[in-house]
């Protein structure tokens, strides 16, 4: 799992900000991430498919020049607490994928997630549109 966020994550750069979730819990569980207008760093289109119960956050941030991913598995490894799932962090920057077991795995702690390790603030996300 920590490899496909990784090569999801060096796969994508981003020269907007866009930003988008995947839901591995329901049909259509795919997304298209246009390089010409959703991360125009791209050099082609990209399609990102999860498997079942795999929740996925990406984010793309041109003032970082960077994309990152965060996801999780709704049964997967569960921290000490025994409700908080353990989410794998993967971005441009380079290095190894981070794991983090801090929440329960849910599609709006991914999207958190990977717009944090691109480096959003406050500010930049409400320009977003």
């Amino acid at each position: 799992m920590k490899k496909l966020f990784v090569a999801v994550a060096i796969t994508l750069l981003s020269s907007t900000s866009f930003a988008g979730t995947i839901d591995g819990g329901v049909a259509g569980n795919r997304a298209a991430v246009t390089a010409a207008s959703d991360c125009t760093l791209l050099s082609e289109d990209v399609s990102l498919t999860v498997s079942k119960n795999v929740q996925l956050g990406y984010h793309c941030l041109a003032s970082t020049n960077v994309i990152a991913v965060a996801g999780c598995h709704t049964n997967g490894l569960k921290a000490a607490d025994g409700t908080s799932n353990t989410y794998y962090i993967a971005s441009t920057k380079g290095g190894a994928a981070k794991t983090v077991s801090d929440a329960p795995c849910v599609l709006a702690t991914t999207a958190t997630k990977a717009a944090t390790e691109a480096g959003v603030t406050v500010e930049e996300e409400e320009e977003t549109p």
